[in-house]
C-alpha cells in the first residue's frame, strides 16, 4: 500500500471495503492518510460536554491536538444513517471557505462516528432568541454577505445544503458568520438525475416510490414555496432558505412566529398561529412570507423580496446577492467613514458643525452618523461628532444621585394604518445606548406629522444633533427644550429657503399654496438612573412602576384651560370648531408642535413640557406612542397588554399597535416599548389555553389584580385627530 495522499472519496471508500473485511486498523490507517484525516483514534479526541443535541446526533465540546474543537458525533442506527455520515465527509471535504464550517478531522470507524470541526461561537438562533442579541444594520449587511458568500461557496460546489437556517449559522469569534451542517445536503447532480429517473417512471405509468418522502426534507418555516409543493430543490431553494434567515437576523423574530390566520401582516405568537400544514399552505400558495421591519434599509429589503420571490427562476443567485451586498455594505461603510472623518469638533461640551449658520441654524454640509449607529436598527439616523464623546454634562452630578442604572432594550413598530403608506407621517427614532453619549445613556423619540410629513422626518433625522450642541446648558430640562426650540428653528429656515428656491424657479403664481407641516413630538432620555420625557403635542408617553400605569406626559391640546390661556397671553387666539378647542386659522387641536409655522404668531409653541423621575427597581417599562394609538387605548390597558404579551420589545409594540388598529384607529400609528429590567425574550404568557401570570409574577403588582387586556372594556375616544 502507497504512502501517497489520498481523496476523501477515495478514503472513504477503501476504509468502507477495510470496515467490511473486519481490517480496523488497515481502515484506520487508510483514513488517516486521507487530505483530511478520517481514522482519528479515540483516545486523541478530549470531549469534555454537550453543546446540543439533535436528531441526527450530539455536538460535544472537546480538544483535539491541544485546540478547542466541536465533535459532531452521530447517530448510527442503519446502513443509511452511515451512507449519510459519509456523504456528509464527502460533501464537507468540497469546500474551502472561511464562511463555510471545515472540516478537521473525522473517525469513520465502528463504533463511534465522529466530525472533528473548529470550535465557533454560539449559533445565530441562540444569539437572537436565548440572548437577545439585536446587530445593527451595518451589522446585518455584513452577516448576510457572509452567509450569501458560504451559499455561493456551496452551490459553486455543485452542492444544495437543503437546511439554511438560524441555528446552522454559527458566529465566529471574529464576528463573521459560518454556514454549517451539511447532514441532508445533497450534490445538485445527484437531485436532477433522481428527478429525471422519477419523470420516466411517471411517464411509463409506473409509481415513483418514496421520492417525495426522500426529498421533503428541512425546517418547514425555511423551506421554498417549491419544496412545500414537492417540486425538486434547486439551489434557489437555497437562496428563498437565504433569505428567511436574513429577515431572522434583522428582526430577532422566529419565521412566521408573529402570523395568524385572522392577519398575517400584523399580531403576536399570543394567538393562535398557522398549524403545520396550514402554514406550508400559506407559504406555498397564498403567498405568505415573514415580515420585513419597518425601517429595514431600502436595498436590502429588495434583495429579501427578491430573494424568496414564488417562482424559483425569478429569484437572484448566491454569487448574485453576494456581489450585491458587498456592493450595500461598501457604501455603508464609506458613509460611516465620511461621517467619522468630518470636520466637527467639540468645544466646552457643545458641538458645532462647521460653516454653521448660527446657535440654531443647521449647516447645508452638516454629517449624518450611518444607520448603523444605532443599535435597534431604526429608521431615523443619528449624528454624532468625530471625536465620539459628548463630553459630560454640568448637571451630570446631580443625576448620579440615584443608585439604579436601568437596562434599556427598546424596540418599536409603525403602520400607516388605514390612510394608506403614501399618508405615512410617523417618523421615530431608537438610540439605546446612545452613540458616543455613554452606555446609560438612551434616547427615544416619536413624531407625529401633520400636513405633511417633512417637520416629522426633518426631526427624526436631527433630533440627537440638536440635543448634542445643547449638552453643557445647566439642566437637563434646559437642554431638551433649548434642542426642541433649535430644531425648530431650523425647520423654519430649511423651509424658507425651499419656498424661496421655487417661487424664484416657477413663479408666485405658478408655485401654488405654500405647504406649513409641523409634528407633534416626545422624547425619552435615560441618562445616569434618570428618566426625561419632553412633550410638545399629544403623542405621550406611560411608565408601568410595580405593575401601574404612571403618566410622564399630559396631551397638550387647547381643550386644556391652562393652554388656552397661555395662548392668549401670547396674543393667540382659539375657536371652538368640530366639536373641540383648536388654534389659530389653520385650527389644529394641538397647542405644541415642530413646524407650523403660520402658527407660531397666533400662540402655538414648539417649547415642550419636561418632566423628570428618578428610576428605581420597581420601574419595568415605559410605552411611548403617537396618538393614533392613544385614541383607542388607554395607559392602563397599554401597560396590562405588555404584562399579557411576549416579552420582547419589538414584539410588545406590535401587539399594541394592533391593538389600535382592530378597535378602529384610522390614524398612523407609532408604538415603542423600553423595557428598563433585563426580561426573557422566551417568556411566553398562556400554557395549554390558560393564562399564565398571577399577580405574584413579574410585571404585576401584588397589592393588585391586573386585569389581561382582553376584559378591559373599550376604551372612550378621549383624543381626536391632531388637525
Amino acid at each position: 500500500m502507497g504512502c501517497a495522499q489520498l481523496s476523501v472519496e477515495s478514503a472513504l471508500e477503501q476504509m468502507a471495503n477495510a470496515v467490511q473485511r473486519g481490517e480496523f486498523a488497515v481502515a484506520a490507517s487508510i483514513g488517516n492518510r486521507a487530505s483530511i484525516p478520517l481514522g482519528v483514534a479515540k483516545a486523541d479526541l478530549h470531549l469534555n460536554g454537550t453543546l446540543h443535541s439533535g436528531q441526527q446526533g450530539s455536538v460535544l465540546q472537546g480538544t483535539f491536538k491541544s485546540g478547542g474543537v466541536a465533535v459532531k458525533k452521530a447517530r448510527i442506527s442503519t446502513a443509511q444513517d452511515l451512507d449519510n455520515f459519509r456523504k456528509e465527509i464527502a460533501l464537507m471535504s468540497r469546500i474551502s471557505h472561511p464562511n463555510v464550517v471545515r472540516l478537521t478531522a473525522a473517525r469513520v470507524l465502528p463504533p463511534e462516528y465522529m466530525l472533528v470541526m473548529p470550535l465557533e461561537g454560539d449559533n445565530l438562533a441562540t444569539k437572537l432568541h436565548q440572548q437577545g442579541w439585536r446587530p445593527d444594520w451595518q451589522q446585518v449587511v455584513r452577516l448576510s454577505l457572509d452567509l450569501a458568500s458560504a451559499v455561493a461557496a456551496v452551490h459553486a460546489a455543485g452542492i444544495l445544503h437543503r437546511d439554511i437556517k438560524a441555528s446552522n449559522v454559527m458566529l465566529g469569534a471574529d464576528g463573521r458568520a459560518i454556514l454549517g451542517d451539511f447532514g441532508i445536503a445533497e450534490l445538485a447532480a445527484v437531485l436532477a438525475e433522481e428527478q429525471a429517473d422519477r419523470s420516466n417512471l411517471i411517464r411509463r405509468g409506473k409509481p415513483s416510490g418514496g421520492f417525495h418522502k426522500r426529498h421533503l426534507v428541512g425546517t418547514l418555516e425555511y423551506m421554498a414555496p417549491e419544496v412545500l409543493l414537492k417540486e425538486p430543490t434547486t439551489f434557489a431553494s437555497d437562496v428563498y432558505a437565504w433569505a428567511v434567515t436574513v429577515n431572522e437576523l434583522a428582526t430577532g423574530v422566529f419565521p412566521f412566529a408573529d402570523c395568524t390566520k385572522d392577519n398575517p401582516q400584523c399580531q403576536t405568537i399570543l394567538n393562535f398561529g398557522y398549524g403545520r400544514q396550514e402554514l406550508a399552505a400559506a407559504v406555498a400558495a397564498e403567498g405568505l412570507r415573514p415580515i420585513l421591519a419597518p425601517d429595514t434599509p431600502r436595498e436590502l429589503a429588495a434583495l429579501l423580496e427578491a430573494a424568496w420571490q414564488l417562482q424559483p427562476t425569478t429569484r437572484p443567485a448566491a454569487a448574485q446577492l453576494e456581489a450585491d451586498l458587498r456592493a450595500l455594505l461598501g457604501r455603508m461603510e464609506d458613509a460611516t467613514a465620511a461621517f467619522l472623518n468630518a470636520d466637527a469638533t467639540v468645544a466646552n461640551g457643545n458641538w458645532h458643525a462647521p460653516h454653521s449658520n448660527g446657535p440654531t441654524g443647521l449647516a447645508a454640509s452638516q454629517a449624518e452618523a450611518p444607520a448603523s449607529a444605532l443599535s435597534n436598527g431604526t429608521a431615523a439616523r443619528v449624528p454624532m461628532d468625530s471625536d465620539g464623546v459628548w463630553g459630560q454634562p454640568p448637571w451630570d452630578t446631580a443625576s448620579r444621585s440615584s443608585s439604579f442604572q436601568p437596562k434599556v432594550e427598546a424596540g418599536a413598530f409603525e403602520t400607516a394604518g388605514l390612510r394608506g403608506e403614501d399618508r405615512m407621517e410617523d417618523f421615530h427614532f431608537i438610540a439605546s445606548p446612545l452613540p458616543a453619549a455613554g452606555p446609560n445613556t438612551h434616547l427615544i423619540g416619536i413624531f407625529d406629522g401633520h400636513r405633511g410629513r417633512q417637520a416629522a422626518e426633518f426631526a427624526a433625522q436631527h433630533f440627537a444633533s440638536f440635543l448634542q450642541r445643547e449638552w453643557h446648558r445647566e439642566s437637563a430640562e434646559a437642554v431638551l427644550q433649548a434642542a426642541f426650540l433649535a430644531l425648530d428653528e431650523a425647520f423654519r429656515q430649511q423651509q424658507d429657503e425651499e419656498w424661496a428656491e421655487r417661487v424664484g424657479r416657477m413663479g408666485a403664481a405658478a408655485a401654488g399654496e405654500r405647504p406649513w407641516p409641523g409634528c407633534t413630538a416626545i422624547v425619552l432620555l435615560v441618562h445616569a438612573g434618570h428618566l426625561y420625557v419632553a412633550n410638545a403635542g399629544d403623542c405621550r408617553a406611560v411608565l408601568c412602576r410595580q405593575g401601574d400605569a404612571v403618566p410622564l406626559s399630559t396631551d397638550q391640546t387647547a381643550d386644556r384651560e391652562d393652554e388656552r390661556q397661555r395662548i392668549f397671553s401670547a396674543g393667540g387666539h382659539v375657536q371652538f370648531r368640530m366639536d373641540s378647542w383648536r388654534v389659530g386659522k389653520a385650527g389644529i387641536q394641538v397647542s405644541r408642535s415642530l413646524g407650523d409655522a403660520d402658527l407660531k404668531g397666533e400662540g402655538l409653541t414648539a417649547l415642550p413640557e419636561v418632566s423628570v423621575r428618578v428610576l428605581d427597581a420597581g420601574d419595568l417599562f415605559v410605552v411611548a406612542a403617537s396618538d393614533g394609538f392613544w385614541d383607542k387605548v388607554d395607559n392602563t390597558e397599554a401597560v396590562n397588554m405588555v404584562h399579557d404579551t411576549v416579552k420582547e420589545p419589538s414584539m410588545s409594540a406590535k401587539r399594541l399597535a394592533t391593538e389600535a388598529l382592530t378597535r378602529g384607529s384610522a390614524d398612523n400609528i407609532t408604538v415603542i416599548v423600553a423595557f428598563l429590567q433585563p426580561v426573557s425574550t422566551l417568556e411566553q404568557i398562556y400554557a395549554n389555553g390558560r393564562q399564565k401570570y398571577a399577580p405574584h409574577q413579574m410585571f404585576v403588582n401584588p397589592n393588585r389584580s391586573v386585569k389581561p387586556s382582553y376584559i378591559q372594556s373599550a376604551s372612550a375616544d378621549e383624543f381626536r385627530d391632531t388637525y
